[in-house]
């Protein structure tokens, strides 16, 4: 927005918007509207960092829940490779092809 500057009757005036504004009123505006602005700004900053660091703890639970779920196959896997293992074990013994020792 472009501002026009004029001098006053003993005090400088600017129009702005189409409303000419006393100098000393209008600094105090200007001041007010750019405290404003960087009090948003630092709001937005805040709440920005806020959602960053809500998606990486998400991101951080998702890759242990992961890691937990990998787990729970391999151990899946490696019992039902021991049970597989077990059950030949006990069909071999059945047919007479091992002998179990005794302890």
């Amino acid at each position: 927005m472009k501002t026009e500057w004029r001098k006053g009757k003993g005090r400088d005036v600017y129009n702005e918007g189409g409303k000419w504004i006393c100098s000393e009123q209008g600094q105090t505006e200007i001041a007010t509207r750019k405290k404003k602005a960087e009090q948003e700004k630092e709001e937005e900053e805040e709440e920005e960092e806020e959602e960053e660091e809500e998606e990486e703890e998400e991101e951080e639970e998702e890759e242990e829940e992961e890691e937990e779920e990998e787990e729970e196959e391999e151990e899946e896997e490696e019992e039902e490779e021991e049970e597989e293992e077990e059950e030949e074990r006990a069909a071999a013994i059945k047919e007479g092809r091992l002998r179990e020792i005794s302890p």
